[in-house]
């Protein structure tokens, strides 16, 4: 069963088993400032639903938080790397488990 509220019931939405792979690659939160309001699953839920739809942020449905939060979040990740960093890991690891080298070695460019 899904979380209510949560972004998950749309296909972008991550499955636990999705998100205990992601939670672990994301940073602690920042010990200074206010206490998080909204769940960073919902945050990301928004994120990939955005990513998949190609919906403008202000279209977010209402179930996610609210898109000036959920877009602060991506332009931060983006901004300081942590995208490309779980990117990366995320990459390494189906690379090792198809037994492949963990770093492509050939690109392909198409013009």
């Amino acid at each position: 069963m899904r979380p209510a509220g949560a972004g998950q019931c749309y296909l972008s939405g991550l499955s636990d088993a999705e998100w205990a792979v992601i939670e672990r690659l994301l940073p602690g939160r920042c010990s200074r400032g206010q206490p998080a309001v909204h769940a960073r699953r919902v945050i990301l839920n928004a994120i990939l639903y955005v990513n998949r739809t190609g919906c403008a942020w202000r279209y977010l449905p209402k179930d996610f938080s609210p898109w000036r939060t959920d877009y602060g979040y991506f332009a931060a990740s983006r901004d300081n790397g942590v995208q490309q960093h779980i990117h990366d890991q995320l990459r390494e690891a189906a690379r090792t488990a198809a037994r492949r080298d963990r770093q492509p070695t050939v690109a392909v460019i198409d013009s």
